[in-house]
């Protein structure tokens, strides 16, 4: 195990290219964009870098990581569902869901848990906070406050040392239960398979934000398209780095910097599917390729989920139940310095472009964190299968992706994992990419 007490100044050595091993752990290039087979891609190139260093390495960037800003999660107003006007936890219409193929997915690995401890919070010698990674840029990140929509939420996960409430519902009277992570067992953020969930840094202009996000192979980490671009702006955010497990101010497992990113061309030009433009569409999801270090990625040491598509882990009748775990770091629960989990039932809302809907009272910051169906901490099966269906463990089936503007429903929606989005995503990445 490696512990950096004073990051800051190691990667300022890192800058002027002492530690030429590490050097393209913390490096952003030239970023260049493009589009094919239905695919908008944002690339971190090498164009920029001579004899492996960055000639924009002389302006390095300030992360100020204890005043980053967590991303408003997208809202709507509960008028525009008519589901909510009969009160129900579940769609009112019965709509039959037609998926673009036969449902499918991939299994997820265990890592080998392996440490590389970096203090984010830690001061340098000039009393400063923070972090510099080089991309090229002179801004930096300011620490004005969360948006108004990140307000705390008023069901309270965190009393004594973090137990789980009793199970909760708003007005639209869908049940959940929710609970730190680190509650009852410490540093349970460290074990599989919820250290493959993590925190997701990106540049907005000169305003570094903060989504969740969580692996999906050793160097794929999957999100939300709304925390890798604009919806219909053909604009990528840039610099995005993955901070798997972390804790306040802790990155037990490292800091990583990322290659590419990826979301469906409809969403990068605003032409697809949204009940809601540009907050409920059927495909709000985004996959980043994460750069090696030493040659290996970061799910080597965390693990990474599984994911699934097209209705996996779905009743095949309506309301097309299923059950969801829900893992991120809203900033209305511990102010976002701590993992949360959430369980819920779920539904395919058709109303909403056949998004899922869960109960939950996550807010801002939980954008882009994982739903997970048949969450377990282990791989055991159940001897007896008779009636059971779809049950390999930790797949992913959607990212959160919005919720309402009047939080007292308390329910959050995803895009739901198909054959069109996710696995369109995958594929134009796997197996070409050493991170699959």
């Amino acid at each position: 195990m490696v512990i950096h007490s004073n990051r800051k100044l190691a990667l300022r050595f890192l800058a002027l290219g002492i530690f030429t091993a590490s050097i393209s752990s913390y490096l952003f290039a030239a970023e260049r964009v493009s589009i094919k087979d239905s695919v908008a891609t944002i690339s971190n190139t090498d164009n920029a870098i001579s004899n492996g260093i960055s000639t924009k390495l002389l302006k390095p960037i300030e992360i100020d990581f204890a005043n980053l800003q967590n991303l408003p999660l997208p809202i709507i107003d509960r008028s525009l569902n008519p589901n909510n006007n009969n009160g129900g936890a579940f769609p009112a219409s019965s709509t039959p869901v037609v998926y673009p193929g036969a449902a499918g997915g991939m299994d997820g690995g265990l890592g080998d848990g392996s440490l590389d401890v970096i203090d984010l919070f830690a001061e340098d010698d000039d009393g400063g906070d923070g972090v510099v990674f080089s991309n090229g840029s002179s801004s930096s990140s300011s620490s004005s406050s969360s948006s108004s929509s990140d307000d705390s939420a008023s069901i309270t996960t965190s009393i004594g040392d973090g137990e789980v409430t009793s199970q909760s519902f708003g007005t639209n009277d869908h049940p959940f239960s929710a609970t730190k992570v680190d509650g009852f067992v410490k540093d349970l953020t460290r074990s599989y398979p919820y250290r493959a969930t993590g925190k997701l840094l990106f540049q907005v202009d000169s305003q570094f934000f903060v989504c969740s996000a969580s692996l999906i192979r050793p160097g794929i980490v999957v999100t939300a398209a709304h925390c890798v671009a604009a919806f219909g702006n053909k604009r990528f955010y840039s610099n995005f780095l993955y901070v798997p497990a972390y804790k306040n101010g802790i990155a037990p497992y490292g800091v990583w910097t990322y290659d590419s990113a990826v979301i469906t061309e409809g969403y990068y030009n605003g032409t697809s599917s949204c009940a809601v433009s540009g907050i409920v569409c059927e495909d709000d999801v985004a996959l980043i390729m994460l750069k090696p270090q030493n040659k290996r990625y970061a799910g080597h040491r965390t693990g990474w989920l599984g994911f699934a598509y097209n209705g996996y882990g779905y009743s095949n009748r309506y309301p097309y139940f299923t059950h969801v775990t829900q893992l991120g770091y809203p900033v209305s629960h511990d102010g976002g310095q701590e993992m949360q989990r959430n369980d819920s039932h779920g539904y395919l809302d058709p109303f909403f472009t056949n998004n899922t809907v869960i109960g939950s009272a996550m807010e801002g910051g939980s954008s882009g964190g994982p739903w997970t169906v048949n969450f377990t901490t282990g791989f055991a099966r159940p001897s007896n299968t008779i009636g059971a269906l779809n049950a390999d463990p930790n797949r992913v089936v959607g990212v959160t992706s919005w919720g309402f503007v009047d939080s007292s429903p308390k329910q959050q929606g995803a895009s739901l994992f198909t054959s069109n989005n996710i696995l369109r995503l995958y594929q134009s990445v796997c197996p070409n990419s050493p991170g699959c």
